[in-house]
Formats: structure tokens, sequence, C-alpha cells
């Protein structure tokens, strides 16, 4: 049973209708794309976002590309939704 399954949280009258936890050390390409281009204050890249015993690694760099000072990356379900309850488990660290 995955994570989102066990939850308690969705609001009342949401069913799950999909879930993608990652598995192993590689990003599975059916169900995920990176974010590439400029978002916000950062230049979004493939090479920011790595995939270690299940967990996906997004890591910001203090580096000039196309115009931005900052790299990061990003995942996007390949999955396209109109609306609803999203959730997911994150940490930071200095």
């Amino acid at each position: 049973m995955s994570r989102a399954q066990t939850s308690s949280f969705p609001p009342p009258g949401y069913v799950l209708k999909w879930s993608a936890d990652l598995n192993g050390d590689r990003l599975d390409e059916k169900k995920w794309m990176y974010r590439t281009g400029v978002r916000l204050e950062s230049f979004q890249q493939p090479e920011n976002v790595s995939v270690a015993a299940g967990n996906a690694i997004i890591t910001i760099r203090k580096e000039r590309v196309e115009g931005s000072e900052y790299t990061s990356g990003g995942l996007i379900s390949r999955r396209k939704f109109r609306y609803g309850h999203y959730e997911t488990t994150k940490a930071a660290r200095r």
C-alpha cells in the first residue's frame, strides 16, 4: 500500500485515482517528466534531479544559466489532472 493510500487526509469525498511512488534509483519516465526552462527565480534542468532509495532529490545550485542566477529541477506527472487533492512528503536541508 502506498503512502498516499494510508494518509488520513484527503478531504471527504476525494478518492485515490492515481499514485506514483518513486521506487529504486531511477526515475520512471513513463510516469514522470522533468520540468525545464525558467521558473520564477531559477532555470530548471534535469541534471538537478536525481532519485535515490525511492526519494527524488532536487538540488538548487547558485550558477548562472540563461539569465537566471540559480538552477534547480522539478518533476511533472505525465498523468493530466483538471483538479483534485495532491499529496507529497518532502524535506529540506541546508
